[in-house]
């Protein structure tokens, strides 16, 4: 592994570790003293993962749906129309999204607002066709309860597939 110093005062040979992912517990990560495997120490960071559904959004005109068992939930929302837009507005504990979309050789581009304020782009071409790609995401680190994500077509073909949220635990966030 190289170089890991956990301050314990054991080298990366004396003990194990693992990184362990749970939708339901968390994160966690444990380290384990190989000589005495009952000194272990462990943190766990509460978390859920929700899929939202590409559906959640309102769409403007220039918008149509596509069915393929090769998408989340068995459908994406596309655009060809430069300047059709998708918004998804959430508004709970949500301090990280994604927005879920697909890559391949006639994917275009969308530019992504977030409150109105462009905040990057997405690029879907790729040489090969890879359905279900996290296109862009953000940690919010705000405080705010609400946002706005709005997805606007500049180039080709856009897909949404849907959205990721993430949040702690809301009694372990205040």
């Amino acid at each position: 592994m190289g170089g890991v110093d956990l301050g314990l005062g054991l080298d990366e040979t004396s003990f194990t570790h693992a990184l362990t992912v749970s939708p339901d517990n968390g994160v966690g990560y444990t380290v384990s003293d190989c000589a005495t495997p009952s000194n272990t120490i462990g943190i766990v960071m509460p978390f859920s993962l929700s899929l939202t559904q590409e559906t959640a959004a309102t769409f403007s005109p220039g918008w149509s749906t596509s069915h393929c068992a090769c998408w989340s939930g068995g459908a994406v929302v596309r655009s060809s129309q430069v300047g059709a837009r998708a918004t998804w507005v959430f508004d709970s504990w949500k301090p990280s999204i994604a927005l879920v979309s697909d890559q391949g050789p006639t994917r275009g581009t969308a530019d992504i607002y977030v409150d109105g304020i462009k905040v990057g782009s997405i690029i879907g071409y790729s040489r090969t066709t890879v359905n279900m790609v996290v296109a862009w995401s953000r940690v919010f680190a705000d405080g705010n309860f609400a946002h706005t994500l709005d997805v606007v077509v500049t180039q080709g073909r856009v897909d949404i597939d849907a959205f990721l949220s993430s949040s702690c635990a809301l009694a372990e966030c205040q």
